[in-house]
């Protein structure tokens, strides 16, 4: 396969002046070789990539106080990550276009910060903003949750992809306060959506076509809260690499308070190769396009490899000593069934060979599917071990009590 895209690309976190811990984090995903850089394996120099397949960048806000906050952040960009690898391997699902796919991706990462804040109080009430970039061939798809941003600068000018995920934002684009109002703006940290802090979220996802030469920037709001975005593309213009602008923005901001924490990726377009005579790439034409859900796409999708537990009845495979912990209930399934219906049927002797937790709120726990595959009657079935089937239901039916 011929490569396609070289890209440059650095990347850096930092705590800032005042907390106590880094709640925030960052990815670079190589889908080609399936090489990832984050916080905790960061980039220590700058990084060259010759893409076939595609690439994911991301910066995440986590939110929380303790260690709640970085958790989140930690699992958003691990959650988008691994799902998207999972997806593009699943048969089905992988013939989704890819900026679906990385939806989906974070649509999960949502769901699985919802179920880790609902298994240790210690995380209760953790979220995390998310601003990814996927690129695919010669375009660039921006998947956006809160206010981290997303900025491309071409030909020496600077334009915000991502549009901020906040009440001052709003506030500001319905003329209610001004520019110069909003950095004292009382209510300005109020964020309208962040991961694991809803049962679904509106992931914004635009689309625009990149060109050689195209510098990248995601960053947190450490960075643009102390430094304007004029002030930004002075410095990367006038640096000597990505890597010396990273620095030097990281230290500005600290230098004029770093009240948060600071987290920057930057990349440029080195070459686009079989792209060269589809635009002119001296134009500054920019053309943004927001790309909606699809209707069909599944709303509470998955991705967890099921059980399979060949042709064997399920007590077969029980101890008195199992818990049941090592099964889970499938989303890809032929029939819904409300909670009364699932008790039934366990009742009647179905097995259910395939289970797995199922992510969802307590409002929509109303129905839930699972798929049958052996049935056997009751006779054949201890009465305990129906009713331990069905205590570990009503324990993946409900695990946050604080969501009733």
């Amino acid at each position: 396969m011929s490569q396609l895209l070289n890209i440059d690309l650095y990347a850096s976190t930092n705590i800032g002046q005042e907390r106590r811990n880094n709640e925030d984090n960052f990815l670079v995903a190589d889908l080609t070789s399936k090489n990832f850089w984050n916080a905790f394996q960061p980039t220590d120099k700058l990084i060259k990539l010759k893409l076939d397949k595609e690439l994911l960048l991301a910066v995440s806000d986590g939110m929380g106080g303790a260690l709640a906050g970085e958790v989140a952040s930690q699992l958003a960009i691990d959650t988008v990550r691994e799902q998207v690898i999972q997806i593009q391997e699943h048969i089905g699902f992988n013939q989704l276009p890819f900026y679906e796919q990385f939806r989906l991706a974070v649509e999960l990462a949502n769901k699985e910060i919802i179920y880790r804040a609902g298994k240790d109080v210690k995380c209760t009430g953790m979220g995390a903003t998310f601003t990814g970039l996927g690129i695919s061939q010669n375009t660039a798809y921006v998947a956006q949750v809160g206010d981290s941003r997303c900025y491309l600068i071409r030909n020496k000018e600077i334009k915000q992809i991502s549009k901020d995920q906040s009440l001052v934002s709003q506030l500001l684009e319905s003329g209610f306060i001004t520019e110069e109002e909003v950095e004292h703006y009382c209510l300005r940290n109020v964020i309208l959506q962040a991961l694991g802090c809803q049962p679904y979220v509106n992931v914004v996802v635009n689309k625009f076509t990149l060109k050689e030469k195209d510098i990248l920037l995601l960053c947190s709001d450490g960075l643009t809260s102390h430094i304007k975005n004029h002030e930004i593309l002075s410095i990367i213009n006038n640096s000597n690499n990505l890597q010396e602008a990273t620095n030097i923005l990281i230290k500005l901001a600290n230098e004029r308070g770093g009240y948060d924490n600071i987290t920057i990726v930057l990349a440029q377009i080195t070459e686009l190769q079989n792209f060269k005579n589809i635009e002119n790439t001296n134009s500054n034409e920019l053309n943004i396009e927001i790309l909606e859900r699809d209707e069909n796409l599944p709303k509470d999708l998955d991705l967890f490899e099921p059980i399979t537990l060949e042709n064997k009845p399920l007590d077969e495979m029980l101890t008195e000593q199992d818990d049941l912990s090592n099964l889970r209930v499938s989303k890809t399934v032929s029939k819904t069934y409300s909670q009364s219906q699932i008790k039934d049927e366990i009742e009647e002797g179905i097995a259910i060979t395939s289970l797995a937790i199922p992510k969802i709120t307590i409002e929509e726990m109303a129905k839930f599917e699972i798929r049958k595959e052996i049935k056997n009657k009751k006779e054949n079935k201890s009465e305990d071990f129906y009713q331990k089937i069905w205590r570990y239901l009503l324990k993946i039916f409900y695990p946050n009590p604080q969501l009733r």
